[in-house]
């Protein structure tokens, strides 16, 4: 990896989003970074896991990339009929 840690923070990042490991994958940039850092990664995952939630929360334009990913859910959900999806 380019970052020393860069692994564990990929892990952390990668448990974090998946609801699973999430302990295993803190110890292991506590263990690799320190406490200090293991925060600055928990509150970094945090502030970017807010942001999106206000962004789907205004309404703001999804990517089509996105768009193509989720479109099983999009139509499952009905959301095609929103403009912004």
């Amino acid at each position: 990896p380019l970052l020393d840690g860069g692994a564990a923070l990929v892990e952390f990042v990668n448990a974090t989003l998946r609801g699973d490991g999430v302990r295993a994958a803190r110890d292991a940039v506590v263990a690799a970074l320190g406490e200090s850092a293991a925060v600055d990664a928990a509150a970094v995952i945090g502030n970017f896991e807010m942001m999106n939630r206000i962004a789907d929360g205004v309404g703001m334009p999804v990517g089509k990339g996105t768009r193509q990913r989720m479109a099983d859910v999009i139509q499952q959900l009905g959301l095609d009929r929103c403009p912004h999806a």
